[in-house]
């Protein structure tokens, strides 16, 4: 079974279309640019359409096209007081309006994205994009075994949509979260088979050991966690975690068998040191979990500077030499613009976290709470839970890497958006 929300066919309007395209964005792309041989550059396409959604969530806003419930203007009100910190900030760490707009570019579009799905997106459309994101997943299992056993690829260039570039299993990595968070959280939920859950979990784990995604299994494990944790008891869940264990095991198998130098990796000792002794590429660079106290001591030393970073943008770094700031041109040898909270905590300090992670955690408690209302269906508890699971998985991911600095992370928020989808009521027939 699935979600039940049945489809109605009509011709998307402009906003629609938008959000459609920002949404699927990240699967074309790829391969666009390693299958077609177009330049790196065609990614930055996809600024034009967020760019017109703001402008479009303006002008409706302007003239009163739609009213926000309460819990949305929550949402919506907490990027928008992260945007004023960092036009704050960026007075006090003035360096170029330049470096200030490319930093805005990568951390806000994604709010402005999240936005436009909750007030432009139909309910009767989550199951068309939630349907059309189990096909792509199949197709693009299709595409990263060819790449695999064909050609040969594999480690952090086996991505299959997403492409062949150093990198592209980060894409891979995020939708497959949020693959099995949607397949356990509607299996739980008796709108997906136990079959259906064990062929995708079993997919998932298999190619994250082809694709070198050893976190993947780390997060399987906190998406099982979490999905019995926050969904109803059901006698079902026994059954839930003895498949867990056993999809486990088998991605496990794959992994050693295909690099036999991971053996030993899951070990507790060994998970411990790789998180936080060394650099995660040499000694001289940053590691996931000791980022902030290294940071604090060597680069940001004082109170203030802890408090509020360098300013927005002024860490930033782009394919384009202009776009390298002064400090990267200085540090790139950290790697820390390949974790997320390194990123952000340089730039915005302590606030600048918390306003990142709270985005997320605010998302969590607000998806739960509308779940308890009791007129709610089980499609729609389904969505509040997906939005829920999903908002912790992105705390994860903000620490494993910089994914959610990608356009990966389109795909992220609109899984995180699914329970206020509908809270943005229309009172004008103009969209």
């Amino acid at each position: 079974m699935s979600l039940t929300f049945k489809p109605k066919l009509r011709k998307l309007n402009q906003a629609e279309f938008l959000t459609a395209v920002v949404l699927l964005w990240p699967f074309s792309f790829g391969a666009l640019i390693d299958m077609l041989g177009l330049p790196n550059s065609v990614k930055y396409v996809m600024d034009l359409a967020w760019i017109l959604l703001l402008f479009l969530i303006m002008a409706n806003q302007i003239k009163k096209t739609f009213a926000l419930s309460k819990t949305a203007l929550i949402i919506l009100l907490w990027p928008i007081c992260f945007f004023a910190f960092t036009l704050i900030t960026y007075f006090l760490n003035y360096q170029s309006v330049l470096y200030y707009l490319w930093g805005g570019r990568n951390n806000f579009r994604f709010y402005v994205a999240f936005a436009a799905f909750i007030i432009f997106i139909k309910k009767d459309y989550i199951n068309s994009y939630l349907k059309l994101f189990d096909v792509l997943f199949w197709l693009n299992a299709v595409v990263c075994f060819f790449q695999f056993f064909v050609l040969g690829i594999k480690w952090d260039f086996l991505g299959g949509f997403f492409g062949v570039q150093t990198g592209c299993n980060g894409y891979l990595n995020v939708f497959m979260v949020l693959m099995i968070i949607k397949s356990a959280v509607c299996y739980l939920n008796n709108r997906e088979t136990l079959l259906a859950f064990i062929l995708k979990s079993g997919t998932s784990l298999v190619l994250a050991a082809l694709a070198e995604l050893k976190f993947f299994f780390v997060e399987y494990v906190i998406i099982v966690l979490f999905a019995l944790l926050i969904t109803r008891f059901t006698f079902k869940k026994l059954g839930f975690i003895c498949v867990g264990i056993v999809c486990v095991i088998i991605g496990y198998e794959t992994l050693i068998f295909v690099f036999p130098d991971f053996l030993d990796f899951f070990s507790l000792e060994n998970m411990l040191n790789n998180a936080t002794k060394g650099g995660y590429t040499y000694a001289e660079a940053l590691n996931r979990l000791t980022t902030i106290p290294v940071i604090s001591k060597n680069y940001l030393t004082t109170g203030f500077q802890r408090t509020i970073g360098l300013g927005l943008g002024n860490c930033d770094t782009a394919a384009y030499d202009f776009l390298n700031t002064p400090f990267y041109e200085r540090y790139s040898f950290l790697r820390y613009n390949w974790f997320s909270t390194a990123f952000t905590y340089l730039e915005t300090g302590f606030i600048g976290l918390i306003f990142t992670f709270g985005f997320f955690v605010l998302t969590y408690f607000l998806a739960l709470k509308k779940r308890k209302m009791e007129s709610r269906s089980v499609e729609d508890r389904i969505l509040c839970e997906i939005s829920a699971l999903s908002s912790v998985m992105c705390c994860v991911i903000l620490i494993y890497n910089s994914s959610l600095r990608t356009e990966a992370a389109y795909m992220a928020y609109f899984m995180t958006s699914l329970a206020f989808i509908g809270e943005a009521k229309s009172i004008s027939r103009k969209v």
